[in-house]
């Protein structure tokens, strides 16, 4: 769940921006409150502050009643259901302070009861607000709560969000917000290609992640000359400056040139170091392999070309309980144990994987019934060649008895 960087929690960052008078106060609450560390996140991201700014005493009854209905104990604000977020007047949820309060325990009832289909339903509904209605900044500046809440929506359950809805937050301003919320938007990617098992698939969505937001024209932070300055501008020349190397020492050197950051606040060059770190490690490949460690990929390569298997450089991976735990399956040849099938002179690989494959392609339906059986089995038997395994065309059939398709795991 911490998808957040280990700073941006709502009470450490409040200590150094707490009025004098109350930090007596402020004490007394967190001594109330006890947040968990996922909580005390969330908090920062539904109310964010900075050493910049400085907490009153209102701010404070603010955040405290906030506390207060993440947690349900406010009994006359409770968590929407899938219906009723559904048919929410999203148009008017600006000026519905009960209902803005019910969203803020929305989110907090998903994420401590794992609910995936409200989250899904109320981000959904949402949508309309933030994406299908975006026009420049008009819905950043007016419900900046609201999108608050969006972005937590997408960011937790990112995995569930489209594709779609990826790009087009990387390409607009809504990146720059996730980065002042403090999420950390590599572990998000990484986290989310650990579900997927083709490395190719991995990098397509890195690099198309990149190309989004390196054509982003929000303004963040301005140059020398005190002009504004968008993300694609400050990408494009960290593209010119290190002559396309993306290494650590170029990005180093780049935002300690002065010709470039002199007149930058402290607060956008940090996050346009950001950008230009995930920028990076999306289009080098660090955030498409396990723990962002690029040899796993390498010495995977090297196995394949050892036994004369190189056709396509997928790189299959075996998913996990774990998923930030998975590893390339391995292609050497070893006796039958479990779901490994094998015959004397095939490679082996994973029944599951097999599936996952199958499912990362046609989608994936709880009951293996996949609209397009005859594209099923044309791919099986693709892979059954790939594999040199023909019993991958035997691990997906036709059960008579039950007058379906099923697995043979």
């Amino acid at each position: 769940m911490d998808i957040f960087k280990s700073q941006f929690i709502f009470t450490k960052q409040a200590t150094n921006a707490l009025d004098a008078d109350v930090v007596e106060k402020f004490s007394s609450y967190t001594k109330v409150w006890h947040l968990y560390n996922w909580e005390d996140g969330l908090l920062f991201q539904i109310f964010p502050v900075s050493s910049s700014s400085k907490l009153s005493l209102s701010d404070l009854e603010d955040v405290a009643e906030i506390v207060t209905i993440m947690r349900g104990e406010n009994k006359d604000i409770v968590q929407f259901s899938v219906d009723e977020v559904s048919g929410l007047n999203i148009d008017g949820l600006y000026n519905d302070d009960l209902n803005v309060k019910r969203l803020v325990r929305t989110i907090y009832y998903c994420l401590n009861n794992n609910d995936i289909d409200l989250a899904i339903a109320t981000r959904e509904s949402m949508d309309q607000l933030f994406v299908e209605k975006k026009d420049d900044n008009v819905f950043y500046t007016s419900n900046i709560f609201l999108l608050r809440i969006y972005l937590c929506l997408f960011s937790y359950y990112f995995s569930h969000a489209p594709e779609e809805l990826s790009h087009f937050i990387f390409a607009n301003s809504y990146v720059v917000v996730l980065m002042q919320m403090g999420f950390d938007l590599e572990k998000i990617v990484m986290d989310y290609n650990d579900t997927k098992i083709v490395f190719n698939n991995r990098m397509v969505f890195c690099l198309e992640l990149a190309a989004s937001l390196s054509e982003n024209e929000s303004f963040v932070g301005v140059d020398i000359n005190g002009q504004s300055k968008t993300i694609k501008y400050w990408i494009d020349n960290f593209r010119i400056y290190s002559k396309k190397s993306f290494d650590g020492t170029s990005l180093l050197n780049f935002i300690s040139e002065k010709n470039y950051f002199g007149r930058c606040t402290a607060s956008d060059k940090e996050v346009i170091t950001q950008i230009f770190q995930l920028y990076t490690h999306l289009i080098n490949g660090f955030l498409a392999v396990p723990d962002g460690d690029l040899n796993v990929v390498n010495v995977w390569a090297q196995n394949l070309e050892k036994n004369n298997f190189s056709d396509d450089i997928f790189g299959y991976f075996k998913i996990t309980e774990n998923m930030n735990k998975n590893k390339p399956v391995e292609y050497n040849k070893t006796q039958k144990v479990g779901n490994i099938v094998e015959d004397e002179n095939d490679i082996v690989i994973d029944a599951n994987a097999v599936r996952l494959i199958i499912s990362s392609e046609f989608g994936y339906f709880p009951d293996d019934q996949y609209p397009d059986v005859d594209l099923v089995l044309k791919r099986l038997a693709e892979l059954a060649v790939n594999f040199n395994n023909p019993k991958i065309l035997e691990m997906y059939y036709y059960d008579e008895k039950e007058n379906k398709f099923r697995w043979s795991l």
